[in-house]
């Protein structure tokens, strides 16, 4: 083989590298930004989370965040007025609720865009549903009007 066949397929092999260098960080980032839907998708999510769970929410819900990953859902959504109907379906929040809660968001408590981190410092209210392997949690803080809906499987 001639000095320069092998000076071509060291460049070849060098360009190649070059390309995949450049090429992964930027699938990385657009995989990782699949994962929070925003705009005219958000709409999508209440619709699924009504159809899926059998719960009513009101018309001026607006999702703010959402966030999906393998068997998890997650959103953050504000109203403009308290969602009496939805609160009538609900519980008040307690120490038990909490801490299943808190166990099931562990796989993604440190994913999620910190402003729609939960703050249990407030009062809030709880619907809590499962079907086979999969629960699903609504929660919702009155002082801020702020549901949270999440849906991750067990």
């Amino acid at each position: 083989m001639s000095e320069k066949a092998k000076m071509g397929i060291v460049v070849g092999v060098i360009a190649i590298l070059f390309v995949l260098a450049v090429i992964t960080p930027f699938s990385i980032f657009f995989i990782e930004m699949d994962r929070e839907t925003r705009g005219e998708d958000l709409n999508k999510v209440v619709k699924k989370y009504e159809s899926e769970w059998k719960i009513d929410l009101p018309s001026d819900i607006k999702v703010q965040y959402n966030y999906i990953a393998d068997g998890v859902k997650y959103s953050y959504a504000k109203f403009e007025k308290e969602p009496a109907e939805l609160v009538k379906t609900m519980k008040e929040g307690d120490a038990a609720f909490e801490t299943k809660f808190k166990t099931d968001m562990e796989k993604i408590s440190k994913e999620i865009a910190v402003k729609s981190v939960i703050d249990f410092g407030k009062s809030y209210y709880y619907l809590e549903k499962s079907d086979g392997n999969v629960r699903f949690y609504a929660l919702y803080f009155p002082s801020a009007k702020a549901a949270y809906l999440y849906e991750t499987r067990v």
